[in-house]
C-alpha cells in the first residue's frame, strides 16, 4: 500500500476502540459506482483519538451480483466483492475549497487518499474497508467529497496472440485472477458543478 504523507491529519486503518470515544450516531452515506449501484458505504461518526476530535471517515465496500452472460435471472448470476483500488478524499469548510477543474472536481489533487494492492490469486488480501481520521471542531459544518476506484476479480480465460495476427495459429489460452470489472465510486450527495457525475454532502446532515 502507498501512504500520502498528509500534515494533520492521522490516517488508520485499524486503531483499536479503546484509544477512541464515540460521540452521536454515525452519518451512513451510500457509495455508488457507476452512479447507480449501491457498492458500500461511507460512514462518518465523531470520535476523541489521543485528546483529538476527529471524523472517522470509513470506507466500507460490500458484494453485489455479477451476471456474466447480461441476462437478468437467468441463474448464472453470483456475488462478487468490491476491493479498493484508491480512495480520494476531501474534508472542506465551503464547497469552493474543494480543489476544482473546468470539469469537476480534482480528486488527484484531494489531500486524503491510498493505493491498495489487489486481492491474491487464492482470494486472500486485498481491502475492503478503511478509515481516515481527519481533525474536526465539533458542530463545525462541513463538507465532504469521498470518491473511490474499486474493483471485483475472478479467474478469467484470456486468448494470447503472440504476433498480434489474428487466425494466424499462434494463439493460446490461459486462466489469470483479474478485474472483471471497475468502477469509480462517489458518496451519495448533491453534485458538483461540471460535465462529470461527482457528488459531496453535508456534515452534519442538513435538517
Amino acid at each position: 500500500m502507498k501512504m500520502k504523507a498528509l500534515a494533520g491529519v492521522i490516517t488508520a486503518l485499524f486503531i483499536a476502540s479503546t484509544l477512541s470515544t464515540a460521540y452521536a450516531s454515525p452519518l451512513t452515506v451510500d457509495l455508488l459506482a457507476g452512479q447507480n449501484l449501491d457498492a458500500g458505504d461511507l460512514i462518518v461518526e465523531e470520535v476523541d483519538i489521543d485528546g483529538q476530535h476527529c471524523l472517522n471517515i470509513t470506507y466500507v465496500l460490500a458484494a453485489t451480483l455479477v451476471d456474466p452472460d447480461g441476462v437478468p435471472s437467468s441463474g448464472d448470476e453470483y456475488p462478487a466483492q468490491w476491493y479498493l483500488i484508491e480512495t480520494h478524499l476531501a474534508v472542506v469548510s465551503s464547497v469552493g475549497a474543494f480543489p476544482m477543474a473546468k470539469g469537476g472536481p480534482k480528486v488527484g489533487h484531494f489531500p486524503i487518499g491510498d493505493e491498495f494492492d489487489p486481492p491474491a490469486e487464492d482470494g486472500t488480501g486485498g481491502t475492503m474497508s478503511v478509515s481516515y481520521y481527519v481533525p474536526y471542531t465539533a458542530g463545525a459544518t462541513v463538507f465532504i467529497g469521498a470518491q473511490a476506484e474499486v474493483a471485483q476479480f475472478d479467474w478469467v480465460t484470456v486468448t494470447a496472440d503472440p504476433d498480434g495476427i489474428p487466425g494466424s495459429g499462434d494463439e493460446y489460452q490461459y486462466n489469470a485472477y483479474l478485474a472483471i470489472l471497475e468502477e469509480t465510486t462517489w458518496a451519495n450527495g448533491l453534485d458538483f458543478d461540471g460535465s462529470n457525475w461527482a457528488m459531496y454532502f453535508q456534515y452534519p446532515a442538513a435538517a
